[in-house]
Parts: structure tokens; sequence; C-alpha cells
């Protein structure tokens, strides 16, 4: 019962007070719940460009002709066991001059901003992280390169999805320094459900536009017998470095790409142990004469 003032106002009974406080609680709880939304969203990095990568590039010998090249989707550290051991994948990159790396994560916190930095900082390489999305208000997930090369630039281009897919892909095209030769290498990860088509014609276009001496180093998410694929094979002076290094190490379904223009394949092969659910295939390359 409301009690009446002497002006004959009401003074609010006290079984009011107590649903006002849930009421006030109800704005911080619903603020968490805001800001927790606005982190989960993925949100598309988009272009960027810029010179050179992080940590230090050691000196290439005045002398050296043959290049070890590399791609491995690292699985984010996560081997085919389903265990996390970042361990297994620094023993698996130590020794390529140059490795594209795909399914890199980013970190929130900690000394490492991302897996490639972890990896460049345990095997004496440099390295540069190029992310595909953010989530959680860090740079959360991409594709990455080790390098003992020189990076001289590099341009970072999103890869086409359709609306309302959430699996963004990105192409980086590096211009390397091979002991005083330019060489373009271009690297990706293509989507393997709806995106693929359009995807993969848009970097085969790339691979095609870039001048000879140049690489491919990818996860195409396509096999040998993807019409697409067959299409980047045929193009001129075009060689399957995987195949013509390591016959041995070709096995069905084979997603996994070292393609060159204007490099002779020496030797090659690939890594297959619990680093990761892909194998690490490099191929050591020299220029052709």
């Amino acid at each position: 019962m409301a009690i009446t003032a002497a002006s004959g106002s009401a003074i609010p009974s006290a079984g009011n007070r107590p649903r006002r406080r849930h009421r006030i609680w109800l704005i911080p709880l619903f603020a968490a719940l805001l800001v927790w939304f606005s982190g989960y969203i993925q949100l598309p990095t988009g272009p960027a460009s810029g010179e050179g990568c992080a940590g230090t590039v050691p000196p290439t010998p005045a002398d050296k002709k043959i290049f070890r090249v590399a791609t491995f989707n690292m699985h984010s550290g996560v081997g085919g066991d389903d265990v996390f051991n970042l361990a297994r994948t620094i023993d698996t990159v130590r020794d390529p001059d140059f490795c594209a790396l795909q399914e890199v994560r980013g970190f929130l916190y900690g000394p490492a901003a991302n897996q490639a930095q972890q990896l460049g900082e345990s095997t004496n390489h440099a390295w540069l992280f190029a992310p595909t999305e953010r989530r959680y208000w860090h740079e959360e997930f991409g594709n990455g390169v080790l390098t003992r090369l020189p990076i001289e630039n590099w341009v970072r281009i999103p890869l086409p999805i359709e609306p309302a897919h959430s699996g963004r892909r990105n192409a980086v095209v590096f211009r390397v320094d091979f002991g005083g030769r330019t060489v373009p290498i271009l690297m990706t990860h293509i989507d393997r459900e709806k995106d693929q088509t359009n995807q993969l014609q848009m970097v085969i276009r790339l691979f095609e536009s870039l001048q000879s001496p140049s690489l491919l180093l990818a996860d195409l998410n396509a096999e040998a017998k993807n019409p697409q694929v067959k299409t980047l094979l045929a193009l001129p002076g075009v060689h399957d470095c995987i195949t013509e290094s390591s016959p041995a190490s070709e096995s069905h379904g084979r997603i996994d790409w070292i393609v060159s223009r204007g490099f002779k394949t020496v030797g090659g092969g690939h890594i297959q142990n619990e680093a990761s659910d892909h194998p690490l295939y490099w191929a050591d390359l020299e220029f052709n004469p």
C-alpha cells in the first residue's frame, strides 16, 4: 500500500525497488552481449599492399643457384591426429628458402601476433601474415609466408565470394629477389565449394599475367583432373614441379601445387607427417638458361 505524503503525492512502495534494480542490471548484461556479438562477426580484411616483410632476411650467398620453395597447408598447427602441436610444424618448415603457408592463425593476446611470426622466429625466416578475415578485434585467419629471400613488395587481393558466404580467401603477389633477379610469386588458398570456380578463374588469370620467371604456390583444393587446373597446366611454359621432381610423391587427390614458368625443376619431394592433414611439398629450382 502506497503512503501518501503531506503534499498529496504517492511515495513508491518498497516492493517496487527490487524490480527497478533488476532492470538496471540488464543494462550491463545487454552491453556485454552487444560487445560479444560485435566481436563474433567475421569481417573481411580487404586489399592491402606493402614493402618487405617482418623479421630479418639472412644474406643470400653470391653463388647460390638453386632455390628451394614449398607450399604447406599447416592446418593451424593441428595434426592429422587432431592434436595441436606447433613444434611439429616448426620442424616441417625449417628448410625452404620461401614457403607459402595456408590456414594460419592470428592471436588476440601474446608476444606473437600470429603463427607465421612464431614459425619465422623459430626457424630463422623472415615472415609475413596475409589475413583473410578479422574476428574478435584482431586479424584471426588467413595465409602466411616464411622467407630467407628478400621480398621487395607485395599486394594482397581478396578473391570473389558468393553473397552471404562466410569463407573468405585471398591471393598475394610477392616480388621476391632470387639472387639478384626479381621473381613474382603468387600464393593462395582456394575455396573447395561454391566459390571455387570463380576463385580459380581469377587466380589463373593473375598467374598468366605475371612475367616469367614466376611461381604459383597454392592449396587449390582441386586435383589435376579439374578442368580449370588442366587449363592452368596447359599455359605456355608452365611446369607442374611436384610431378616433375618426385613422381613417387603423387597420390590420388593431391590438391597442393607448385607451378613454375622460367625455372628448371632439379629436385623435390614431400614431407608427410603428423604436423598437418596436408603434406608439405617442396621443389628445388634453378633459372632456365
